[in-house]
């Protein structure tokens, strides 16, 4: 029985390891047509741009939350503990305005404003921070970018991809949350170094320098909307929200 059986896994290992090789192939074929199609398409363009963006100014944030409560408190298990009830509280803020708030809102202020809501806190907190670069700030402004990402902006973000054709919607949508995403991560190190330590910027001066690009970002959101209402119009296919969402 072993003798019969040892053959006839080994074949079928052999075949699995075929059909992987195979579809490892067509990942890296799909990746590439992904990034062809986000470069070339406006619409998915611009999606691909809002995802930059949005990651390259939230790890700004992230940097700043680190160094201001590294500062701010020297011992390791209060860290821990604000670390924590910041998590808590942007967990309970979701939750709340997922179930109660998200649908609402896209539908009553529609796509463009909705998924500005994040550009619009991110503006607020370089503001915030260029005034007063304090522990206190630092927290608020985190908790609520945080919870305005994953209640409404991002859900906001992902309708977009619904009037994308699907063979470009997983080809695509597969490079900007992985490519675009993290490449966003490695730019957002090499910019905020070059401007804190390249250009000796404190704080203060590089939240005034990285607004503009809040203020892009804003812009960007309600030009997506607009062109989301331009694909929804399409005959066969209903705008998702009212006319108020375009401005």
């Amino acid at each position: 029985m072993i003798a019969v059986a040892l053959p006839r896994m080994f074949v079928s290992n052999l075949a699995a390891n075929d059909n992987a090789d195979a579809k490892q192939a067509v990942t890296l074929s799909s990746m590439l047509r992904g990034a062809r199609r986000a470069w070339d398409d406006p619409f998915l363009f611009r999606i691909a741009m809002w995802v930059l963006l949005a990651n390259l100014i939230s790890t700004y944030f992230y940097f700043e939350q680190a160094r201001i409560v590294g500062d701010a408190l020297t011992d390791r298990t209060a860290r821990v503990e604000l670390f924590a009830r910041i998590d808590l509280s942007v967990s309970i803020l979701t939750m709340l305005a997922q179930i109660f708030g998200t649908a609402r809102i896209i539908e009553r202020f529609g796509l463009g404003l909705t998924t500005a809501s994040l550009p619009l806190a991110a503006m607020f907190g370089f503001l915030a921070l260029a005034i007063a670069p304090t522990l206190a700030v630092i927290v608020a402004v985190v908790v609520l970018e945080r919870a305005i990402h994953f209640s409404f902006s991002s859900p906001a973000a992902r309708v977009l991809w619904t009037v994308v054709d699907e063979d470009d919607k997983y080809k695509a949508q597969n490079v900007v949350d992985t490519v675009v995403y993290r490449g966003g991560d490695a730019a957002s190190g090499w910019f905020f170094d070059a401007l804190g330590k390249g250009l000796g910027m404190g704080t203060a001066g590089i939240a005034i320098f990285t607004l503009p690009l809040a203020a892009a970002w804003c812009l960007l959101s309600f030009e997506l909307a607009n062109r989301f209402q331009g694909k929804t119009s399409i005959p066969g296919r209903a705008p998702l929200a009212p006319a108020q969402g375009k401005h």
